[in-house]
């Protein structure tokens, strides 16, 4: 790859840029032609002036866990070389789409697509270093590579099995109202272990898999250089319903919950919710699967209180009373 020039656009109006390469440094130019430009974030549309080279609302959810281990990655080496890893990054790493922005790369693969974690080590400033110094390259990174592979041992981990059958589960392994682009993982199909990382801090962690009903666990604490232990009991959909036409889970409720029911064929179904004044709160249509079905119904954003909540079908109308607490 070629090297790529210094940019000290920024350096004009007596402001030295993060990087040396950056995606909004062409904000200068358009300043010096008398026009403002912004950005737009392709993710969640967010518009920012001045512009950002990143979204912050767009970041990975576990932006603070690389954080922690880059941080440790460079000063462990600063110990034995104080200004190592130090050009105009003082700190000695940072998120790469600041650096220079690549489609396709390994990390982006890595995180979004295999649900694994990436950095990438710049050990020199020389793109070849000569034989004579790599043994001051490795006396610097020793230490820092030995708590880099240490960090594979610490996070959340356990083993995702079936209630009745103790079968492994595979499963999605996510954290709601925290995870983005992908960051959550899967459960191995034949084990049902899953590893995940996380920096120190109380998650709610919730396991989903077809077939089955989401567990949610709660407060679940997490501490740096340490490994939480948690294992997790799903319940098929198929033996929680039973003989029952209708069944909802949990019972009462915070956010959600899921509405379990049986069709014989498939079917226009419709599910509304409503209020003890008869106001309708929630309603949706679709198309009913042979067998035993599952939604889930997120009702978040409502008041706490009792709700009757009704299902409807050509050859029939269930009822259930839901509770929705604080």
């Amino acid at each position: 790859m070629a090297k790529k020039e210094i940019d000290n656009r920024f350096q004009r109006f007596g402001t030295v840029s993060f990087a040396d390469v950056t995606r909004v440094n062409d904000f200068i130019d358009f300043l010096e032609q008398g026009r403002l430009m912004g950005t737009v974030c392709r993710q969640c549309k967010r518009r920012f002036f001045p512009p950002r080279a990143d979204c912050f609302h767009s970041l990975s959810s576990d932006m603070e866990w690389f954080e922690l281990i880059c941080k440790e990655y460079v000063d462990s080496a600063r110990l034995l070389s104080p200004y190592y890893m130090q050009t105009e990054i003082q700190e000695g790493f940072l998120m790469g789409a600041n650096w220079y922005q690549l489609t396709g790369g390994r990390q982006d693969f890595v995180t979004y697509f295999l649900g694994g974690r990436e950095v990438t080590v710049e050990l020199s400033l020389e793109k070849i270093p000569s034989a004579t110094m790599l043994p001051d390259l490795w006396n610097i990174n020793r230490v820092s590579m030995k708590n880099f592979l240490r960090q594979g041992l610490f996070g959340i981990y356990g083993l995702v099995k079936d209630s009745s059958t103790n079968i492994p589960v595979r499963s999605m392994i996510s954290i709601p109202s925290h995870d983005s682009l992908n960051s959550f993982v899967f459960s191995h199909h034949e084990t049902g272990r899953y590893f995940r990382y996380l920096k120190a801090g109380t998650y709610n962690i919730q396991a989903s898999a077809n077939g089955y009903i989401p567990k949610t666990v709660p407060d679940v604490n997490i501490n740096n250089y340490s490994r939480t232990y948690l294992d997790i009991k799903l319940k098929s959909v198929k033996s929680s319903l039973g003989d029952l036409n209708i069944l909802v889970l949990p019972n009462p409720f915070t956010r959600e919950f899921s509405l379990l029911f049986h069709s014989e064929i498939p079917e226009d179904t419709e599910i509304l919710i409503y209020d003890l004044n008869g106001k309708i709160k929630y309603s949706t249509v679709f198309i009913s699967e042979s067998g035993t079905n599952l939604k889930i119904i997120n009702l978040g954003d409502y008041p706490s209180g009792i709700y009757i909540l009704k299902l409807i079908t050509p050859k029939q109308t269930l009822r259930s009373k839901i509770v929705k607490t604080e």
